[in-house]
């Protein structure tokens, strides 16, 4: 019922809950998963927490978040108002669901239907686990891709898009796997861009690891790699880019842009921890940095909630479990950072107003924008042709520094690109 609060503000005035969300001004709200999961009770919610990912009935709703778990009316439309309250205010809602893998698995309903049906196993007869949770849902079997489907439907699931990867080995062969390398097979469907993730804030296994943002050079390449949203384009070297050796999305619709998310640390605590010393200034720059190239890249931008205001937990790379403490939005650090929430919300304004930062072929990105002046290392630069996809900046110029030193660029030829009057007003757009 959180969701459904209007005008919600902390003591000294900032916004909180949807008026945040509404002042922020995204176009959806991804939720965590809301149907039935096991490890917490719902006559006890406040004793246990877990974000949802121990699915046991996917087609109900779970109790624990409703007001009254006794009587299933209740979730259901609690459920309806939380949607109706985020659509008046013209934000869609994506749910998380987790099809690939249930909590129980010898002891599942799925299994107690049809013993040996529903889950995937390996020639010795045991539960495979690619899922990396203990078993994984067959879903190249008839009745289970119908069930999927079906509960899809139900659920009215339009926007699609999942983790494109395995967290363990499989029996079903690389060839019918839904991961990157094959979603060019599936149209309409998109996959999170881990590379560009990794790309940014270092690898996110790895404490200590650097990327673009932390000042780690050689990653212009990848970073490259994002913005055109992991389509061919004729000036990426594929072979640099470590982690993607050639492009993976057909159309830039299929490429979900992200910095960091509920998995792992937040973007805060990973720079924190692997950057040497940084002072507060450094850490809320390289935020913003990251908000920025995410927020004009191509593709989908997807934004880890809080990262607006360089949200933490302290640490806790893998919360899944953890304590309301740690996984709660803690409101009072957006009125600290709160020039980093301006920022975001001035970035998500520009993308807004502008279509060149959200064009809709790969054809156009291919034709419209390229890498336009000459490589140096810790730096990323592209032009856009505005005009030829409808915006009213004829040309734009964008340039990102990812060192602690300032970096001398050259512009390309022409009056356009030195123009005054263009620099103030993109300054002017972004609130700088």
């Amino acid at each position: 019922m959180g969701f459904t609060e209007e005008d919600t503000y902390t003591k000294n005035g900032v916004s909180t809950g949807l008026a945040h969300l509404k002042e922020l001004g995204i176009t959806h709200a991804h939720l965590l998963p809301v149907s039935d999961f096991v490890t917490v009770d719902e006559e006890k919610p406040l004793e246990k927490y877990n974000w949802g990912y121990d699915p046991q009935h996917f087609n109900a709703l779970e109790g624990s978040y409703a007001t009254n778990p006794y009587d299933g009316t209740v979730r259901i439309k609690e459920f309806k108002r939380l949607v109706k309250s985020l659509h008046d205010n013209e934000i869609g809602v994506i749910l998380d669901v987790v099809y690939n893998h249930t909590y129980f698995a010898k002891e599942s309903v799925f299994n107690q239907t049809v013993p040996g049906y529903f889950n995937r196993q390996k020639a010795d007869g045991s539960f495979s686990n690619a899922s990396g949770c203990g078993n994984e849902i067959a879903s190249e079997r008839a009745v289970v891709r119908k069930y999927i489907i079906d509960s899809l439907k139900y659920w009215a699931g339009i926007l699609l898009y999942g983790e494109g990867w395995a967290a363990d080995q499989s029996p079903m062969p690389e060839n019918m796997r839904a991961v990157k390398s094959n979603i060019q097979q599936m149209p309409g469907i998109a996959g999170f861009n881990d590379d560009f993730r990794d790309a940014l804030q270092g690898n996110h296994c790895l404490k200590k690891s650097k990327g673009f943002i932390s000042g780690l050079e050689l990653r212009e390449e990848a970073v490259k790699f994002g913005i055109i949203a992991a389509t061919s384009h004729p000036q990426i070297v594929y072979d640099y880019v470590e982690t993607a050796k050639k492009p993976w999305a057909s159309e830039p619709t299929q490429c979900i842009n992200y910095v960091s998310c509920h998995d792992n640390y937040t973007l805060f605590d990973k720079l924190k921890i692997s950057v040497s010393h940084p002072t507060d200034e450094q850490l809320r720059k390289m935020v913003k940095l990251a908000g920025a190239l995410i927020l004009t890249s191509q593709g989908v931008p997807f934004l880890h909630a809080g990262t607006e205001f360089c949200r933490t937990k302290n640490g806790d790379g893998n919360s899944y479990k953890s304590p309301d403490s740690v996984n709660q939005i803690h409101w009072e650090q957006k009125e600290q950072y709160h020039d980093v929430f301006h920022y975001y919300q001035k970035l998500i304004q520009l993308r807004k107003k502008h279509p060149a930062f959200r064009m809709k072929t790969a054809e156009e990105i291919r034709r419209n924008l390229n890498f336009c002046t000459q490589y140096q290392l810790g730096v990323v630069s592209y032009c856009i042709q505005g005009k030829e996809v409808g915006d009213r900046w004829e040309k734009i110029i964008i340039i990102f520094n990812g060192q602690i030193n300032s970096a001398p660029v050259a512009l390309p030829e022409g009056n356009t690109f030195r123009s005054p009057k263009m620099m103030k007003l993109m300054k002017w757009e972004l609130g700088k």
